[in-house]
């Protein structure tokens, strides 16, 4: 067993097998130092004397663009695991409502219908004696028509 000792206290270190994403991460961090430890050492050549070797100063230039290049693809390759990608995706569901309705029986002729609902049969003579309300005339509210209202077939 590996102990570390921190602030005197042995703590367990506990080794588990490098993930993937563990290797790529630590490749993008070396070729990215590396790249700056080349840019550096371009920038000191540079300002150290006006007569640089062009061909060194080349070669360096290419390291360094083969580094940084080798840090974007692991990058690259890094990203899916570190960030989710952000996506638009349709979703198609068809919510069914599921419910039981209770309806009255069906009546199989109108005098059946006049008895449940207490209406009377008028004729058209009728008709012409009943006097026409006039619309100033007062409705019961909503709710009383309501209360009052009997479903046709409903017994209550």
């Amino acid at each position: 067993m590996k102990y570390a000792t921190i602030r005197k206290r042995r703590l367990k270190v506990v080794s588990r097998p490098r993930l993937a994403r563990d290797v790529l991460y630590d490749g993008m961090v070396n070729f990215e130092t590396r790249a700056k430890k080349i840019i550096e050492v371009l920038i000191d050549s540079i300002k150290a004397s006006q007569k640089s070797n062009y061909a060194e100063l080349k070669i360096l230039y290419l390291e360094f663009r083969k580094c940084q290049e080798l840090a974007a693809d692991y990058a690259h390759k890094l990203a899916p695991y570190q960030s989710p990608k952000l996506e638009s995706i349709e979703v198609k569901s068809q919510v069914e409502n599921r419910y039981v309705m209770r309806v009255p029986h069906q009546m199989k002729t109108t005098e059946e219908w006049t008895k449940a609902t207490g209406a009377s049969r008028v004729t058209i003579e009728d008709t012409k004696r009943i006097p026409k309300q006039t619309e100033t005339s007062t409705y019961k509210d909503e709710q009383d028509i309501e209360e009052e209202y009997v479903e046709p077939g409903m017994v209550h």
